[in-house]
């Protein structure tokens, strides 16, 4: 028996190479999900690209939200968070949420937009919810994800966790303080959604810190030692290009993950180690 895994690749339509990317992989089945950028100016024409390829990836392949509070700007007038019409950087969201000063309401109201805009391209809502940059576990943030989800989603929405053991993350050793940062983070959010009888990964791998050193073949061979059944590995492939009006901090690093993900060498290493990809929701 195959250990069944989710690999899943971040911010789908944040730019068009990296759209072209992710669908190029999905048709490969080198992916069993991606979550999209609805903010991103370029959703519409990639997630209708998207929705027409969707039918023949079939369940073996999730489409969800990638719930964004950075950098781009967001769908709604929110005041407080981006009162200049665009979200904070990282840090500054992080800091203003461990010490309360985000507002519940303003987050709800920019979650339901972002939900709006998936349902309105893709005509279904998302079966699957993450964060960019992780948000969607920190203070508050989190409390909202979860509430707007009992709401608006289906029983069977399926959650991203990112706590795992520090001791794993040691003993895997990429990227190990930011992985364990974001492990801390998301125990909480983790243990609510579980409380609450809500679906999600078992174990999370896929940090890194995105430097020119890093060796992607050896980064996943990480990532799938010892593979957990259920467990996530994030990835970030793409095709790297210009797109006008966003900035993309990683992109450089992008085309590595792609060509590593379609070539013999990663379905290699899958063969290897004896594990084969499954859809969010499918492997629980």
């Amino acid at each position: 028996m195959k250990t069944p895994i989710i690999l899943c690749a971040d911010d789908y339509a944040l730019t068009p190479g990296i759209s072209r990317g992710i669908r190029e992989l999905a048709s490969l089945r080198r992916l069993s999900a991606t979550s999209v950028m609805t903010v991103s100016p370029y959703w519409e024409t990639e997630g209708r690209i998207l929705r027409d390829l969707a039918p023949s990836l079939g369940e073996r392949f999730t489409i969800g939200l990638h719930f964004t509070l950075t950098d781009l700007k967001p769908l709604t007038n929110m005041i407080n968070l981006a009162p200049d019409g665009t979200f904070p950087k990282l840090t500054n969201l992080l800091g203003r949420a461990l010490m309360r000063r985000i507002f519940a309401d303003e987050i709800a109201q920019e979650l339901n937009a972002q939900l709006d805009r998936f349902e309105a391209v893709m005509g279904a809502p998302p079966r699957y919810l993450d964060g960019h940059h992780h948000v969607h576990q920190l203070p508050i943030v989190r409390d909202v994800v979860l509430a707007v989800a009992r709401q608006r989603l289906s029983p069977d929405i399926f959650f991203r966790f990112c706590d795992e053991p520090a001791l794993e993350i040691v003993r895997r050793g990429v990227s190990v303080p930011r992985a364990i940062i974001i492990a801390q983070l998301g125990r909480k959010f983790a243990a609510l959604a579980r409380a609450a009888g809500l679906r999600g990964n078992t174990g999370f791998r896929g940090v890194r810190d995105f430097s020119a050193a890093e060796n992607v073949a050896r980064m996943f061979a990480a990532y799938l030692t010892d593979p957990q059944a259920n467990m996530m590995i994030m990835c970030h492939p793409g095709i790297d290009g210009p797109a006008p009006g966003i900035d993309d901090e990683i992109h450089a690093r992008r085309p590595d993950e792609l060509a590593f993900l379609k070539s013999d060498a990663f379905a290699d290493l899958i063969e290897s180690r004896n594990v084969t990809l499954i859809a969010p929701g499918i492997a629980s």
